[in-house]
């Protein structure tokens, strides 16, 4: 499905979901208070206060990716429109001092959402009736036995509880029959029209390798078959961009958050280091303190960094290290109060400095030492994409468990990018917070 198609497809459902909400709170105001609801309505302001109300339900809900491509109704959709309602509720709560009017009383507050809830439960099973997919799992037929796409079919043979089923490959190098993780070759691309006839699937995903150009495909080009790349759901599923093809990269608007949303960061990572700083300044330093007086030295260690739009700062960290001489040379060492810092994951406590001076997020990329961020991009032309936002004390390909693989690092960081939002950094966070650390932080490359 085109890019296009997709998010006319989105904004069509958005609209349609944002007058069901509206329903969803007039009709309580009709059941609660009778004849004198028109007049709550129309004359004080209830009206506005519902309209208002839907609309930021449908804005958290945008920002819960409850409008991408391959939503579907289930357990996950379920968890992201609690999310959202559970947002509403104490953003409705703030904004009640600061514009009452603009406010449902609690009781049509809580019948509204609760009866919102349902309906567009019951609404997203009509969608995805509407859409020929029925209730069971997406039928998905793969064109190319290339490693993306035996990615996708393993992933979605082990995770049977997913709403995708591979029915099998179409590849013009292995023989039809051939097991491709778990799945068979059903035959080449010339065979759609043939198998089409005895297989049953709704969409087909087109991988092929760069030399093979699948024209026999054209011929069902126009019989209503969803012909598509696999990365929007290679995205969904491993949450991680495809692969870094410069034409992908060169095309993909979604690359660069939009402005809007880089301000919104900003605004609430400042509040936040302020007030994390405000809470752990007199830890900061006492430590600071300790490192001077018991290890000599400086307290803190700087490094020079590269951030957003390749803007060079000073990257502030405790001193956990010592230089010992020994007869082979110089060697770094962990002093005693470094072990317990680095045991206890404070070593990067002074980072909130950064933050707060706006040079670094809460979340975002790993802040990269300058010079390998040039080495960086000689090799990789289109590393400088990540620092379209600014670097983070968590970032997502670390927890993803990317480690020392600059490319897939790459690949989560440009994922999270096209995916930032308020409850997305919300959530990277809890899991950097509550990860086991087993192994110390890297001082050569990032965090």
């Amino acid at each position: 499905m085109s890019r296009g198609n997709t998010s006319r497809r989105s904004g069509a459902l958005a609209i349609f979901e944002f007058l069901l909400l509206i329903a969803c709170y007039v009709l309580p105001a009709y059941i609660w208070l009778g004849d004198s609801a028109s007049t709550y309505l129309f004359y004080d302001s209830g009206m506005n206060a519902n309209v208002f109300t839907a609309g930021c339900l449908i804005a958290l809900m945008y920002f819960q990716g409850l409008y991408g491509a391959h939503q579907r109704v289930g357990m996950d959709m379920v968890l992201r429109l609690t999310t959202a309602m559970g947002v509403g509720f104490l953003l409705e709560g703030a904004i009640f001092f600061v514009q009452k009017s603009l406010v449902l009383p609690l009781n049509l507050m809580l019948a509204g959402s609760g009866l919102g809830f349902v309906v567009l439960l019951v609404g997203r099973l009509t969608y995805a009736g509407l859409l020929g997919h029925g209730l069971g799992p997406e039928r998905i037929l793969l064109v190319g036995a290339t490693p993306v796409n035996r990615k996708i079919a393993g992933h979605l043979r082990t995770h049977p509880e997913s709403d995708f089923l591979v029915v099998g490959f179409l590849d013009n190098v292995l023989e039809p029959g051939t097991e491709v993780e778990g799945c068979k070759v059903l035959g080449p691309s010339s065979a759609l029209q043939e198998i089409r006839r005895h297989v049953t699937f709704h969409r087909i995903l087109v991988d092929v390798y760069r030399d093979e150009i699948p024209l026999p495909l054209m011929d069902g080009a126009g019989t209503g078959d969803r012909m598509e790349r696999p990365d929007e759901l290679y995205e969904l599923l491993f949450s991680q961009v495809c692969s870094l093809r410069p034409a992908s990269l060169l095309f993909d608007t979604d690359l660069a958050p939009p402005r809007f949303r880089l301000v919104l960061q900003s605004v609430y990572t400042n509040l936040l280091a302020l007030g994390a700083l405000v809470v752990a300044g007199p830890a900061i330093l006492v430590l600071a303190l300790l490192i001077r007086f018991r290890s000599g030295g400086p307290a803190f260690e700087t490094q020079a960094a590269t951030g957003w739009n390749l803007t060079p700062f000073t990257r502030f960290r405790f001193r956990c290290h010592r230089i010992v001489k020994t007869e082979a040379g110089e060697r770094r060492e962990l002093t005693e109060i470094g072990r317990w810092i680095e045991r206890l994951r404070l070593r990067r406590l002074p980072e909130l400095i950064n933050v707060l001076r706006g040079e670094m997020a809460l979340v975002g990329p790993p802040p990269m030492r300058a010079e390998f961020t040039a080495a960086l991009s000689e090799v990789l032309p289109y590393y400088r994409l990540v620092y379209l936002v600014r670097p983070g004390l968590a970032s997502w390909s670390r927890l993803s468990g990317a480690g020392d693989d600059v490319v897939a690092a790459m690949e989560f960081n440009l994922h999270y990018m096209k995916s930032l939002s308020p409850i997305r950094d919300l959530s990277i966070l809890c899991q950097a917070l509550t990860q086991p650390h087993s192994q110390p932080e890297p001082d050569s490359v990032g965090p």
